[in-house]
């Protein structure tokens, strides 16, 4: 069976959890015996950039390529512009619904014009739509008036990488994140948390230790943990991208994780 696998960028190193769920994807199914091609595109290095990737680069790619498959599968719905005017069977993942329904998500004007329409193009153009939680599906229900039949959930997958070891031995908690710098990601919420955490039990020990590739939100992090008269490197640490060969280190130093 030939599959096309469809995304932004399956490069790990990017730091964003779909190209993770892409790369493993493509792993997994080669390990298994499919034969699997990846499709993917770099955005141009001007203004606007991603749009002419989600809106040229890519869907030629696709409808260059598309008859060649037995399937073709989108990681992501953004990448499925192409899809209306594909025949072959088609399946795409839906993470979360979180850039279209806040409005806070970091992307307003991105988020109120194209991406309720790209969405609804990959949920009416495809035979199958995989959902990564049961919350993703109700609201792909609610919101995209998809047919319940239409979703199946599928969690994301945990590595065989990940298992337990000795904690190092520190007189103090530490609360972890790991992932993008995004303001969807809310991590401004984490850290007024954590905030009055401290401010509830000032006798507690703990650290903050937030994990991830900086970003245009790092500076506004850093400005609302000075804001909190909260202390960087005392209380709340950014520690920046973490490579694969340190992720079960990382992931085994927290004692709670968000």
């Amino acid at each position: 069976m030939k599959v096309a696998l469809i995304a932004d960028d399956f490069s790990i190193e990017r730091g964003t959890g779909i190209a993770r769920y892409s790369q493993e994807l493509l792993t997994g199914l080669s390990n298994r015996g499919l034969q699997v091609e990846a499709i993917s595109s770099n955005p141009p290095k001007i203004p606007f950039g991603d749009v002419i990737r989600h809106t040229i680069k890519l869907p030629y790619q696709v409808l260059k390529k598309g008859d060649n498959f037995d399937l073709l599968h989108a990681t992501a719905p953004i990448t499925t512009i192409s899809f209306p005017f594909i025949k072959n069977p088609k399946i795409v993942t839906f993470h979360d619904m979180v850039s279209i329904l806040c409005e806070s998500s970091g992307a307003r004007l991105h988020a109120k014009f194209s991406l309720p329409f790209l969405f609804r193009i990959a949920a009416r153009h495809c035979n199958k739509i995989i959902a990564v939680s049961t919350q993703t599906k109700e609201e792909l229900i609610k919101y995209l008036k998809v047919p319940e039949q239409k979703i199946i959930v599928i969690n994301n997958g945990i590595s065989e990488i990940f298992k337990p070891m000795k904690k190092k031995d520190h007189n103090y908690h530490v609360i972890g994140y790991i992932g993008a710098l995004a303001a969807r990601k809310r991590i401004d919420y984490l850290i007024g948390a954590f905030y009055y955490l401290k401010k509830k039990y000032p006798e507690l020990k703990v650290k903050l230790s937030i994990y991830g590739k900086k970003s245009q939100e790092h500076s506004k992090l850093v400005k609302l943990v000075k804001d909190l008269n909260l202390k960087l490197d005392k209380d709340i640490e950014f520690k920046g991208f973490v490579p694969d060969e340190k992720l079960v280190e990382v992931y085994n130093s927290f004692d709670v994780f968000v």
